[in-house]
Order: C-alpha cells, then structure tokens, then sequence
C-alpha cells in the first residue's frame, strides 16, 4: 500500500541521493528509482552541491557522515541558496538531530540509520504530498 502511495506521489518529482558508502548508494537508488521521475546520485556533500546548483531537484535524501563535506554542510550551504529546500537527512548517530536543532536547520525529515525500509517509504510518500501540494498552491 506504501509503495503504491509513494509511486503516485513521486513519479513526476527528482531527488537527490546523497551517500559515501558505494553499496548502500547504489541499492537504495535502485529502489528509489522504482518511484521517482528521476533519481540522482552523489558520493559526498561537495558532488552534492555541484548537483544541486546545476539541476532542478525537488528532494534531497543525504547521510550526515561523509567524507570531503559533510552532511550538516550541505544542509546549510544548500538552505543558504534555497530556503525551502526539501531535505531529508540519514543519520547512525543521535548526537546528529542535536547538531541540526542548534544550528536551527530546517529539514523535512531525519532517519536512523540503519535504514527501515517501511519508516523511509512512509517519509518519503508525505514529504512528497507536500511538495506536490506546495507546488499545486502556486
């Protein structure tokens, strides 16, 4: 049922999937990919950014911990260029939410890793009503 909320929700949006870990990287796109128009990749904050400067995205899904730049980087540098940035941030560490709350960095949803499949689908099917909505509203 989550599946099939998620694909009529998602199946015209972009994201953005922000990972350091290869394997992980490529089998969560690989499901993402079963819902959304288009899904794209990077390895760390810094690909990340280039990214988003130079493509329309409507979500980001990023880990905290990378190398080269981090997530709680991105989050910022991409809040600075678009304050109403859908992002959704992975994180194994509780210390994380902590980090995001005192820099008062808005974002959409925080996971734990590891990752719980059902939690993410269910995240990711409201994040994009929303979306859908905000842009139906004008």
């Amino acid at each position: 049922m989550l599946s099939k909320e998620l694909k009529s929700v998602a199946s015209t949006l972009s994201i953005l999937y922000v990972e350091d870990e290869e394997d992980t990287r490529t089998q969560i796109s690989e499901i993402l990919r079963m819902f959304f128009k288009k899904v794209v990749t990077a390895q760390n904050g810094k690909e990340a950014l280039e990214i988003f400067m130079n493509t329309p995205i409507d979500l980001i899904l990023s880990d905290i911990s990378m190398p080269v730049m981090d997530g709680i980087t991105l989050v910022k540098k991409i809040l600075a260029i678009n304050p109403k940035a859908k992002i959704i941030i992975m994180t194994a560490h509780n210390t994380d939410e902590a980090l995001l709350e005192k820099d008062n960095l808005k974002v959409v949803g925080i996971l734990q890793k590891p990752i719980h499949i059902n939690k993410t689908l269910q995240l990711l099917s409201s994040v994009c009503s929303d979306i859908i909505q905000e842009a139906l509203q004008g």
